[in-house]
Formats: C-alpha cells, sequence, structure tokens
C-alpha cells in the first residue's frame, strides 16, 4: 500500500513539470522535398511557443493557395406505395495553400521578426489574402525550424544546415487598420 501511495505521488508530480518551448525532433529516415532521406541522428528543435507580430503590409500578399480535390455531390432515395423520402449531399471544392506575407515589424516577441525590420510570414488565414499595402494587422504565429534538404540519401545534417521561418500565421483579430 506504501509503495502505490509513493507512486501515485510520484504521478502526480510528473503533471507539475512545465512543458519547454522547444523540443527537439528527429528526422532521420523522413523524406525532404528533395526526394532524399535525412540520416539518422539530424535531429531539429521544434519551437513550440506562439508568437505575436505587429507589423503593416509592405506588398500585397501572394496567395499560393490551390484547387487540391474537386466538389462533389450525391443524391438516394427510396419510393414505395406513393411515399418516401430523398436526401443527399453536395460539398465544394477543397484549396490548400498559404499566403505569403511582407511586413515591416512594429511590435514582436519573436527573436527572428525584430522591431523595426522586414520580415516575411506565411500566412494559413484566408482572410489576409484581402489586406493590401500599408494595412496595420497583428498575426499569432510559430517559428519554424526548416532544415536544408538532403542531396543524397541518409545524409545528415547539422545545425549549420537549419534556417528558421514565420509560418501557420493567423490574424489576431479581423480589426485592420487600413494604410
Amino acid at each position: 500500500m506504501k509503495r502505490l501511495l509513493i507512486l501515485a505521488f510520484v504521478i502526480s508530480l510528473v503533471g507539475c513539470i512545465p512543458a519547454k518551448d522547444v523540443q527537439n525532433q528527429d528526422l532521420g529516415g523522413t523524406k525532404a522535398d528533395s526526394g532524399y532521406e535525412y540520416g539518422g541522428g539530424t535531429i531539429i528543435p521544434n519551437d513550440q511557443k506562439l508568437y505575436t507580430i505587429r507589423g503593416t503590409l509592405v506588398d500585397p500578399p501572394v496567395n499560393t493557395n490551390r484547387q487540391s480535390s474537386p466538389g462533389g455531390a450525391y443524391i438516394s432515395g427510396y419510393s414505395s406505395s406513393g411515399s418516401g423520402y430523398v436526401s443527399g449531399s453536395a460539398w465544394g471544392p477543397e484549396f490548400k495553400g498559404k499566403g505569403i506575407l511582407r511586413i515591416k515589424v512594429i511590435t514582436s516577441d519573436c527573436d527572428i521578426a525584430p522591431v523595426g525590420s522586414e520580415v516575411v510570414l506565411k500566412c494559413s488565414d484566408q482572410k489576409a489574402v484581402v489586406l493590401g499595402p500599408g494595412d496595420t494587422v497583428t498575426f499569432k504565429c510559430r517559428k519554424q525550424c526548416e532544415p536544408i534538404a538532403p542531396t543524397a540519401d541518409y545524409q545528415k545534417i547539422s545545425e549549420a544546415d537549419l534556417t528558421w521561418e514565420l509560418d501557420y500565421g493567423r490574424l489576431a483579430s479581423p480589426v485592420v487598420k487600413a494604410g
């Protein structure tokens, strides 16, 4: 009984350990966009923190959205002795892609987007494509590590081969200060 109580106490303490903002991820065996696989021991940092960046658009957004699947529909029914039912469903096409924005940073809590700099932000929020140059907005986004792709199978990538980007941006609010 005493051991069971000690085990329960230890398990409850594990839940009190704060989560790290950055966790490492091994890319070994993962296929890169070059078509080759990363070697085992290719470790990249996976930043778990959410960042807030407020800025003014420098250029119009570039929209990389493309239709990824067509829409469709189906209908079915049943009839017998003058009564029955009909049912169906329709769905529109699916789109995938991102908007790419160039922003002059006004405020930021992210080290790769210092105040006063111009940064490129990849945005998964479809509302961003209607923004225009001079609009001031606030985004929530991720700082994502992007390793350079290997040029041969099982090539190990070092820390010197890592790049960083601002990705998965979403408008923090629909409020836009027009320029």
